[in-house]
């Protein structure tokens, strides 16, 4: 299925944008078959870098990498944000309701995302970033050094996005390597 999915990957070109941004960020990414590339819309509540929509469902996913500065940063920063960011994120998203955040194993997330950290919550899309979507679902990975990276799939119906999510080739498109 891997394999399927980093084939699918060279036939949709990725912004050079998003490309360099995996490059910096040591981040591996692979279309998932069955999406397909849709255009940034830029809104006041939540940035993103990449966009995908599936072809037979209503299920989008959009993907924000913010790379950790180098040494003119605090340690901390350079640890993680991945906690008040998830927070900030999901309240932008949902219009002031607080997440529930489930953090990830760590030796789950190291061994699936080559993250030191994570964490998901789903909220009430109530804002501009998720016009036309009921739900949001957000995964959050940090390694320490490098970057934090989120994932949004947007759906109207949360036992399909967990349903879709079951499959590698989509929750783990998007990795440290």
């Amino acid at each position: 299925i891997l394999f399927f999915g980093l084939s699918e990957c060279r036939c949709q070109t990725l912004p050079a944008g998003f490309q360099q941004l995996l490059n910096r960020t040591s981040m591996s990414f692979a279309v998932p078959p069955g999406f397909s590339a849709i255009p940034v819309v830029p809104n006041d509540d939540v940035a993103y870098d990449y966009a995908l929509r599936s072809q037979t469902m209503k299920l989008e996913m959009r993907y924000r990498i913010l790379p950790v500065e180098p040494a003119s940063t605090s340690d901390a920063r350079r640890k993680s944000q991945l906690e008040p960011m998830l927070l900030a994120v999901a309240l932008n998203i949902s219009g002031g309701q607080e997440p529930n955040a489930t953090y990830y194993p760590k030796d789950a997330v190291k061994s699936e995302f080559g993250a030191d950290a994570g964490a998901t919550c789903a909220v009430k899309v109530s804002s501009e970033f998720g016009r036309g979507y009921a739900l949001c679902l957000i995964s959050a990975i940090h390694r320490d050094g490098i970057a934090d990276a989120y994932v949004f799939y947007l759906c109207d119906d949360l036992s399909i996005a967990k349903r879709v999510l079951a499959t590698g080739s989509i929750f783990h498109a998007l990795r440290f390597k």
